[in-house]
């Protein structure tokens, strides 16, 4: 048993991890440079207290949130602090606008999007795939608040059945790198799928 469940949590991770190398490949094209990605970290767990340990301490984070629709539902959360923030927009952003404080108010908001689209949607077309259901992700949001509200937000979504997964690397570019935190809220449906995969994978 614990043999199959260390497959079912190792398949969860090869996806996910295969959906942010598609998103390193996309993000390389939009921001005209290689961007490679490094794994930090991964956690998959029902506890929503393992992972509100881990939400970051700053009081201004930039929370993008985009629904999992379809066959397979789920909620994903992209949380940038205000130096990856700034970060990004220096990287992607001409000069010109970086500096002029007007003109990068106005282009931040559509650039966090853009960037969390390409993430999103590589990790879910990733879960379509493999998985073999329909799913695809709404039109993101984008919050600005604090971590305690953000921890509010987790505990509020975690129901008994539901889980977390949650996924720590680091986009490297030559001029910059930004390591945002990734939470997915999942219907347990998910881990079945995941689960059926597995048992198809050992016979």
């Amino acid at each position: 048993m614990e043999n199959q469940v260390g497959q079912e949590i190792s398949i969860a991770k090869e996806i996910i991890a295969q959906g942010l190398a598609k998103a390193a490949e996309s993000l390389s094209f939009f921001m005209k440079e290689s961007i490679t990605l490094k794994e930090t970290d991964f956690d998959i767990s029902n506890d929503k207290n393992v992972f509100i340990r881990t939400v970051s301490h700053a009081e201004n984070l930039y929370v993008l949130r985009t629904e999992m629709k379809g066959e397979l539902k789920g909620v994903c959360y992209l949380v940038f602090n205000k130096e990856e923030k700034d970060e990004i927009c220096k990287a992607a952003l001409p000069k010109d606008i970086v500096d002029n404080p007007e003109k990068l108010k106005s282009m931040e908001e559509p650039l966090l999007l853009e960037v969390d689209n390409i993430i999103a949607a590589s990790v879910v077309t990733q879960i379509s795939n493999h998985l073999k259901k329909k799913v695809y992700g709404d039109v993101p949001s984008l919050l600005a608040m604090s971590s305690d509200v953000l921890k509010s937000k987790i505990i509020e979504q975690m129901q008994p059945d539901k889980f977390i997964i949650g996924f720590q690397t680091e986009f490297i570019s030559s001029k910059s790198h930004f390591h945002p935190e990734f939470f997915w809220i999942l219907e347990p449906e998910f881990l079945n799928c995941v689960r059926e995969l597995a048992i198809e994978k050992s016979k």
